[in-house]
């Protein structure tokens, strides 16, 4: 009797363990191939391992055991990730990871073309060149194989398309096979089920899928067949167990009515790290009444989390209640059918900080039912809005191409010529750029105006090399009238003297020492204010009073920075832009930086710790610090420890540049910089880590004296500051230490001319024929001996 139940019950348990379904394939037109996905599921009791188990779109897949593929573009065969699947649970594979994310909102479990970096690939055996389902005649297969054994076991099978094209459906009677097993003997495989006689749908109206109806293989024989169960898995009637209609991946269960309804998303496109209130909207054509739906926000958003920033709206929630667990919503008793639809709204929440697209996971089920995926996810697109200061910045990357962006007017038509349109624009990122046009037909052009512009980035450079990064041939939309220009920096003359800002609008202030009108159609004006001279440009055409402004007046102007025979200037057009006023306060550039240790040895791995101090009771907020060309350093932001002040924050890492945003530093309190795995250059030299700071919404600035750490013997060169340089008589040969501000191959390409600095507040031009010198770039601190 023991021999006998064993025999009775063998093939029971072997059922159980393996019971795999194809339970969806959506096969979409050619023109949406990317969208095409299979829908596996596991309707046992027990998990199943899916190591060994291979998903096929052709007929021969059995000839995989030699090595032997179809030599058509369609096909492929792909080996299932060492994964299990649980009981109940269902699995995707997508043909295109990218596509389907993109169709239906969510990822896929698997894929076979590794397009999506979030979605598990399959291992690909082998493929065509544009591996597809076609929608007249096709096959799908999932099979098992161990490896060794001259057979496969079929698992589960769908063909579909019109009967007269059945030959490229699945028929392994008569087929005997030698494996790679150690005889050389062919196994026989099991007849199936002849093609003409196969029962499969002939035809999927375009855009719908075929969608297995409960988990009954209708009329499937169970015996003497070559299925991994003794199945003859080529004997089912599809056309009574599937059904086409509307593609819902990941959403199929044995109760009927799970995972139906659909759900959208308002707003569905905004920035990085803006806050809204996201509102979803359920509704349902389907018989079945939805009781139960559950809402899993981004793990990248964040919100409270809490019951008072979820609203219910409409009738399907009447009597619904809600409960929160971190970023998982769940609404019970609600009456989601086809009279009734409602609303959710989640309050106050924040958009994740890198671009992107992001679904916000709905599951939904009846009162007997169980929480299985709707077909679609809503989603939301997070986007990176450019901004000036990317453009500014990359001038390289976005020359010639058109770009779109928002920004207030500083500078209108009118102003700075009257023969063609040249004005200037600013962003919330504190950088501004030029509109140019040959045309004077701009009224949106107006101080205040914050307007939507398109337009191709061009550098254009002058009669005297002076090189102005611009926008041409734009179209213009008045968005708003009477803002403020956005991100004004407040900066010291020295610093306003900075190219790099080109078309930026700031604040400075200065003691007038030269005023010189009628000087090519306007006035110059030279300010100081002890960081060094600026030059004033205000056209005649801006039509300015200036008759109140002498030299000895200390003034406070704004105006944007430009270039004039390659020295800055700032442009004045606006008679409330300049006014008699103490200096103004500046606040980017100050604080106190200190590292420990300040020597180390040639060639050493070290850590560094650096101290930072406010020096104002203003408030600094952003701070960046840069690894000298001449260290070794991993760029890796764990490699960044913060204290004090900054303990609160994430640095941020770009090549060699640690940043730091959104802290509190004043003279009040200090934070500390630890920066691990560095290591020291092999030769002897004094390395400066080039530290600038602003307040929020400020521009960074160099501080007056970024800390050093002198490596091996360091330097003992005797020198001078460039103060002291600049008044020695023509001719003298001095040795000066500073900052480069403006390096080589910036305003030459055929030799050096560049500009440094030092912490006497002045800077000095270096000249050399023959050629740039690499070492002279923008932020080494560098000792020069010369005329």
């Amino acid at each position: 009797m023991h021999r006998f139940f064993l025999l009775i019950f063998l093939p029971v348990l072997l059922f159980a363990q393996s019971h795999l379904l194809v339970t969806e394939v959506f096969v979409p037109p050619s023109s949406q191939a990317d969208q095409a996905f299979v829908e596996i599921a596991n309707e046992s009791e027990q998990a199943i391992d899916l190591t060994q188990r291979y998903l096929a779109n052709y007929n021969t897949y059995y000839e995989l055991v030699n090595n032997q593929f179809p030599v058509t573009s369609q096909f492929f065969v792909a080996k299932f990730p060492s994964v299990t699947i649980q009981p109940g649970e269902v699995k995707v594979v997508a043909l295109d990871g990218a596509g389907y994310l993109n169709a239906f909102g969510k990822h896929a479990d698997f894929e076979i073309k590794g397009t999506d970096d979030q979605t598990q690939d399959m291992n690909v055996i082998r493929m065509g060149d544009n591996p597809s389902l076609e929608t007249l005649k096709a096959m799908l297969i999932v099979f098992q194989w161990d490896g060794q054994s001259d057979l496969v076991k079929d698992v589960d099978y769908i063909p579909w398309g019109l009967t007269a094209f059945n030959s490229v459906w699945m028929d392994k009677s008569g087929v005997q096979i030698d494996g790679p097993d150690a005889d050389s003997q062919t196994s026989a495989y099991a007849d199936d089920l002849n093609k003409s006689q196969q029962k499969a749908i002939t035809s999927i109206p375009s855009g719908e899928s075929l969608q297995r109806v409960g988990t009954d293989e209708i009329d499937e024989i169970t015996t003497g067949g070559n299925g991994i169960t003794g199945h003859n898995e080529a004997t089912e009637n599809w056309k009574e167990s599937f059904k086409t209609a509307t593609p819902t991946p990941g959403s199929f269960s044995a109760v009927a009515g799970d995972g139906t309804g659909t759900a959208s998303i308002e707003p569905d496109t905004v920035n990085v790290n803006e806050t809204k209130d996201f509102v979803l909207s359920f509704s349902t054509e389907e018989s079945y009444e939805l009781t139960k739906i559950q809402i899993d926000v981004p793990q990248e958003f964040s919100w409270a989390q809490q019951a008072s920033d979820v609203v219910l709206q409409g009738t399907a929630f009447t009597s619904a209640q809600v409960e929160i667990n971190q970023n998982t919503i769940s609404i019970q008793n609600a009456a989601l059918n086809a009279q009734q639809s409602g609303t959710v709204t989640i309050k106050n929440v924040k958009a994740a900080s890198e671009a992107g697209k992001f679904a916000f996971q709905v599951q939904t089920a009846t009162a007997n039912g169980n929480l299985t995926p709707i077909a679609i996810f809503p989603a939301v697109t997070v986007i990176k809005k450019l901004t000036i200061a990317d453009i500014q910045e990359n001038v390289s990357e976005y020359e010639g191409k058109q770009v779109t962006i928002e920004a207030v007017v500083t500078v209108g038509v009118n102003v700075l010529r009257n023969d063609r349109t040249s004005a200037y624009v600013q962003d919330e990122s504190g950088r501004g750029i030029n509109l140019s046009d040959q045309s004077l037909d701009h009224p949106e052009l107006k101080r205040g105006n914050r307007l939507r512009i398109t337009g191709t980035v061009t550098d254009y450079t002058g009669k005297y090399n002076d090189v102005t990064t611009q926008i041409e041939n734009f179209t213009l939309t008045v968005l708003s009238t009477g803002n403020s220009v956005p991100a004004v920096p407040t900066l010291t003359c020295a610093a306003a003297g900075n190219l790099d800002l080109e078309g930026t609008f700031v604040e400075t202030g200065g003691i007038i020492i030269d005023k010189a009108e009628g000087i090519g159609g306007g006035t110059n004006m030279t300010i100081d204010d002890g960081s060094g001279a600026l030059t004033l440009r205000i056209w005649d055409t801006a039509g300015l009073d200036l008759s109140g402004f002498n030299q000895g007046d200390t003034i406070k102007v704004r105006g944007v920075i430009s270039s004039y025979r390659l020295a800055p200037q700032l442009l004045v057009c606006y008679q409330q832009d300049i006014m008699k006023s103490s200096l103004p306060k500046t606040v980017a550039g100050t604080g106190e930086v200190t590292v420990q240790p300040d020597s180390v040895g040639k060639g050493e791995t070290v850590s560094l710790t650096f101290t930072v101090k406010g020096t104002l009771p203003d408030t600094l907020s952003k701070l960046s610090l840069t690894v000298p060309n001449e260290w070794s350093w991993t760029g890796d932001a764990g490699d960044v420890q913060l204290e004090g002040a900054f303990a609160d924050i994430s640095p941020g890492v770009n090549g060699r540049t640690i940043s730091l945003d959104g802290f509190v530093l004043t003279n009040a309190n200090s934070g500390q910089i630890t920066v691990s795995n560095l290591q020291s250059p092999q030769m002897d030299t004094a390395s400066v880590f080039v530290v600038k700071t602003a307040p929020e919404g400020g521009i960074l600035a160099p501080i007056a004296s970024s800390p050093a750490v002198m490596v091996g013997k360091g330097t003992s060169r005797m020198f001078i500051s460039i103060k002291e340089a600049r008044n020695k008589p023509i001719g003298s040969t001095v040795t000066v230490k500073g900052v480069v501000t403006i390096g080589a191959g910036i305003l030459r390409t055929n030799f050096t001319d560049a500009y440094m600095q030092d912490e006497s507040g002045y800077g000095i031009n270096i000249y050399q024929p023959g050629g740039l010198d690499a070492r002279i770039k923008r932020g080494n601190l560098v000792m020069i001996t010369g005329s």
